[in-house]
């Protein structure tokens, strides 16, 4: 881990961690990502399972196809990632995208008040990037340890390098991230009894209307295409239909 000294506190500091010696074993730490499209944009957001200790310092590189994306933006995660003296916060360095087919991303929390406390926990964000397709075909990524040796890219609080012990650092790659449902359901009955059950979802989408007395077994009463805005609309035309559940699917 390389530090710039910022009034002498960085010195201080590595010589806390020196005095801490830890023993950790295999998967210290798991870097993975998720990768979101919306349009011809995908958003990369990568993150730390930091499972055995807490670190003070990381560093990753994310691997692209730059046939397939082009790097438009990347984030650092500098709410939990960040140096301070005590008193005043200090930014580290942003994210590199100037290599083409490759970010960089590294970070660390080093804290005047409390030296060794450092980062630990469950789906730390590390950072995030932001890509433009090209073809429209779902983009590969990678990821791998950010800068060669001699440098020190995961260092613990307890001044350990896990860099090249085996096991200790393990990147699981980037996987599609959790879809959230974009359908939502709007019912309105007019003065005249007259229900009208309203779709709101994807523009220029097929969609069906099911329709159950339990939500066990459904029945199709309309399968459309969502207007411009969005929106398919299905008008009851038997105002005696006992109470009943909708959905809509794809």
């Amino acid at each position: 881990m390389k530090l710039k000294c910022l009034s002498g506190i960085w010195p201080l500091l590595a010589t806390l961690i020196a005095g801490s010696p830890q023993r950790l074993s295999a998967g210290a730490v798991d870097i993975y990502g998720e990768a979101a499209t919306a349009g011809n944009l995908v958003t990369v957001n990568l993150y730390a399972d930091i499972i055995k200790g807490p670190l003070v310092s990381f560093g990753v590189r994310l691997l692209y196809d730059s046939r397939q994306v082009v790097a438009g933006e990347a984030t650092k995660n500098s709410s939990v990632w960040f140096f301070s003296d005590g008193k005043n916060r200090y930014p580290y360095r942003d994210p590199d995208l100037t290599t083409p087919g490759e970010i960089l991303i590294v970070g660390g929390k080093l804290d005047g008040t409390n030296p060794l406390e450092g980062v630990t926990g469950n789906r730390v964000l590390l950072g995030t990037a932001v890509f433009k397709s090209l073809t429209g075909v779902e983009p590969k990524f990678d990821l791998v340890m950010g800068y060669p040796l001699p440098y020190q890219n995961f260092v613990t609080a307890g001044g350990i390098v896990l860099d090249n012990i085996t096991g200790l650092v393990e990147f699981k790659g980037i996987s599609p991230a959790p879809v959230e449902s974009k359908v939502r359901l709007s019912l309105n009955r007019n003065t005249d009894g007259i229900l009208t059950l309203r779709v709101i979802a994807t523009a220029r989408k097929q969609y069906t209307i099911e329709t159950s007395p339990d939500m066990q077994n459904w029945s199709v009463v309309e399968t459309g295409i969502a207007n411009a805005d969005g929106i398919l609309e299905w008008v009851e035309k038997n105002q005696g239909m006992q109470a009943r559940f909708f959905r809509a699917r794809e």
